[in-house]
């Protein structure tokens, strides 16, 4: 699903309640991504190499997170608390089910 496809559904309620607040999230981080992202699923490749990782769970960020340097890589520190806060909402689910669920809506 494209990004726009994403906000689109987001404007046309598609999601309800906290799925909303979550979606929010979500878009938050991909716009905070520093890199052109045009789909969820070019996004989730993007932090798969980013974490060296296939399976982009609460504990591969927060492992990530830990190493970087606040001077150097604050974008990346912002992107990763969102995506931790979006994953701890979801009940620490990973991020590529969180994203097949939404696009599953």
């Amino acid at each position: 699903m494209s990004i726009e496809e994403l906000y689109i559904k987001l404007d046309n309620k598609a999601f309800q309640g906290l799925d909303t607040i979550k979606v929010e999230l979500l878009l938050e981080a991909i716009n905070d991504w520093p890199h052109s992202v045009g789909s969820l699923d070019d996004f989730i490749k993007q932090l798969q190499v980013e974490f060296n990782s296939n399976d982009i769970t609460y504990q591969v960020i927060e492992k990530n997170n830990h190493k970087l340097n606040p001077a150097t890589d604050s974008w990346k520190m912002e992107v990763y608390t969102v995506l931790l806060k979006l994953i701890k909402a979801c009940d620490n689910t990973s991020l590529n089910e969180i994203i097949a669920f939404f696009e599953s809506q």
